[in-house]
């Protein structure tokens, strides 16, 4: 009468085990055979607090993730190359829209997400037909959004958050707190000025930079492209 169950246990871990997702083991381990690459970042509000419980999903060609941010607000996941789009859900919260990014074997993104509030504050009102719940939305954001002409097939873009922008003489201005993201780059500041022409991008005021590897704080920053890759010249 024992041996029936030891080898009901041994079915159920050996199931358990057949059904796991692949360990990883270290950059450029392997999914489905393919050499792999890692993003990997953090959520958080306007404010820099984390946001535990979010959801990121990851889109690729032949790829969708579906994560949760965990107690620290991070997310990361390991993929087969090559160019995926990231977004969230989150209750009270505009998903994050932001550019393409690619990633490469061995390669390892951190990129930070950011969703604009949607939901300002909820009331409690007592009525004579009932309770009520009102609820106080913000307006979604804005974004624009470039192909590079050098690279228009490469599938890559320049997404720019805003709240409002002006355009004049091939420049567009854009303030009321913006982002612009390029593959792994995340650039935010108060106000952007953009040259149509050339696609250099000037920031200024509570600048952040992100580069897919480091987060820096800066009064300023200067992102210019060479061949469709940004560089970025930073402003103490």
């Amino acid at each position: 009468m024992i041996k029936p169950v030891y080898v009901a246990i041994f079915l159920l871990i050996t199931l358990a085990a057949t059904n796991a997702p692949p360990v990883s083991t270290g950059l450029c381990s392997r999914f489905h055979g393919q050499p792999t690459g890692r993003i990997q970042g953090t959520v958080v509000d306007p404010n820099g607090a984390l946001i535990l419980n979010a959801v990121v999903i990851i889109k690729g060609r032949q790829t969708i993730r579906r994560l949760t941010t965990n107690l620290d607000g991070a997310y990361e996941a390991e993929l087969p190359p090559g160019i995926y789009e990231i977004s969230t859900e989150i209750s009270g919260w505009y998903a994050v829209r932001r550019a393409r990014f690619r990633l490469l074997p061995g390669m390892t993104i951190t990129i930070t997400l950011a969703p604009p509030l949607r939901v300002s504050s909820v009331a409690l009102e007592v009525t004579t037909s009932g309770i009520s719940e009102p609820v106080t939305t913000l307006p979604p954001p804005k974004y624009d959004s470039f192909l590079l002409p050098p690279l228009a097939s490469a599938q890559l873009d320049l997404v720019i958050r805003f709240v409002r922008k002006r355009t004049r003489m091939g420049f567009v201005k854009y303030d009321g707190g913006t982002i612009a993201t390029y593959n792994a780059l995340t650039l935010s500041a108060t106000k952007l000025r953009l040259d149509r022409r050339t696609f250099r991008i000037e920031a200024e005021g509570n600048v952040i930079v992100e580069d897919g590897k480091d987060r820096t704080h800066a009064k300023g920053a200067v992102v210019e492209f060479k061949e469709g890759e940004p560089i970025v010249k930073i402003t103490q």
